[in-house]
């Protein structure tokens, strides 16, 4: 019983957003809204994934260039944008994120 007097109070929450939400959704000013945040939330995780990219391959100036990281890079790239000109919609985001798991444990094992 106590558990259910825990979930009914969020679940009541999510059911009143859902319904506000619902309706204002379709509203041009909401519409022009979420278009700006979906340019800033792409360039925020473009710019994450140049910045991962970068610490990855470089690293700091002791520890030098890591070939294999730049390798395993090359590798994933030639397999993205190659999907891309033989399917029309390129290899699906988990196949290249287990490929990509698949090339570090290949390329760093110990």
């Amino acid at each position: 019983m106590a558990t259910f007097a825990v979930v009914l109070p969020a679940f009541l929450i999510v059911l009143a957003v859902t319904a506000i939400l619902s309706r204002i959704i379709e509203n041009r000013y909401v519409q022009a809204a979420l278009d700006g945040i979906k340019a800033c939330i792409i360039g925020i995780i473009f710019s994450t994934g140049v910045l991962m990219i970068w610490k990855n391959l470089f690293g700091s100036v002791s520890n030098g260039v890591d070939y294999r990281a730049i390798l395993i890079t090359l590798i994933l790239g030639v397999i993205y944008f190659g999907s891309r000109r033989v399917k029309e919609k390129g290899i699906s985001p988990i196949t290249l994120i287990v490929l990509a798991a698949v090339c570090g444990v290949i390329g760093y094992e110990v």
